[in-house]
């Protein structure tokens, strides 16, 4: 053997030494990372089955939707406001059916105004009898507005509390 295939050989670790490193790397756990859930859905004024991605405004506060809200279950805006004890959701807007039903998407545009889809209702044209969706601007209260209720259940329920 010359001195540089001995020199390479010295340099260049074994395949499977590689290959135990990257899977030791592999199964670490995580050291940093937190999980919290914010809001636990009742299925009542807060809604259910939250459907889109959240946004953010300047403040902080999250804007989100769910499929599904009130008597009516054509799905709604809600806004997460975070206090001093944790998340607070804020029901916004409960859309009835001719503004649409099901909201499929939701974003914060420039103005400080959401805008989302709905991906049925509206009362335009048949698709499958309730209308073919809509696209909605809302605007949400000013800092001084009175929100509506509250729904304050961001605590982990009894249940779940051993699991933190």
């Amino acid at each position: 053997m010359t001195c540089s295939n001995q020199l390479r050989s010295l340099v260049r670790p074994p395949i499977a030494t590689v290959a135990i490193l990257l899977m030791m790397l592999a199964t670490m756990p995580a050291l940093a990372q937190t999980f919290q859930v914010l809001h636990y859905f009742t299925g009542g004024g807060d809604g259910a089955r939250p459907g889109t991605g959240l946004v953010m405004d300047r403040a902080g506060n999250l804007y989100g939707t769910t499929y599904s809200v009130g008597n009516d279950r054509f799905g709604g805006v809600f806004k997460l406001v975070h206090g001093r004890t944790g998340w607070i959701l804020y029901p916004l807007y409960a859309f009835t059916g001719t503004e649409g039903i099901s909201p499929s998407s939701l974003i914060m545009g420039p103005d400080g105004n959401l805008y989302g889809t709905n991906s049925g209702g509206g009362g335009g044209g048949s698709c499958d009898g309730g209308g073919c969706g809509t696209v909605f601007k809302l605007t949400p209260p000013s800092a001084g507005c009175r929100l509506p209720a509250a729904t304050r259940n961001a605590r982990l329920p009894p249940d779940r509390a051993a699991m933190l």
